[in-house]
């Protein structure tokens, strides 16, 4: 009897730490996961920003107008327009991007706080 409750401790505890192994890689997993859709949508967020741009300043010759069209895509987007600069000759705008990766942890500890924020610029040429 003492022997079946020992066998049975054993693959208790191995169970226990097969599953706590499990939830520290999958959390691990999901935080570098946010990190990398983060930086990776950015990219595409852009894209779709600077088409809103272009189309609008094509539609009103309006600049200003554009750049609102631009900076209303971003907020739909979830992205943080964090300046934009109007260049006059050739016509452009150059936008910069941040967006914060959706992580549970990564984001609260200092050091490592930076790799959670992806930062972008987009130059749209008006002049096409």
């Amino acid at each position: 009897m003492r022997f079946a409750d020992e066998r049975g401790d054993i693959i208790s505890n191995w169970l226990v730490q097969l599953i706590a192994i499990m939830a520290v890689i999958g959390v691990l997993g999901y935080e570098g996961i946010s990190v990398i859709m983060a930086h990776l949508t950015l990219d595409e967020d852009g894209r779709e920003v600077a088409a809103a741009t272009r189309s609008t300043y094509g539609d009103t010759r309006d600049v200003e107008r554009a750049i609102e069209a631009g900076e209303l895509v971003a907020e739909e987007r979830g992205v943080e327009v964090l300046g934009v600069l109007e260049i006059e000759e050739p016509r452009e705008v150059v936008y910069e991007f941040e967006r914060q990766a959706n992580t549970l942890f990564l984001h609260r500890i200092g050091p490592l706080e930076g790799m959670t924020i992806a930062r972008t610029d987009r130059r749209v040429s008006l002049s096409r």
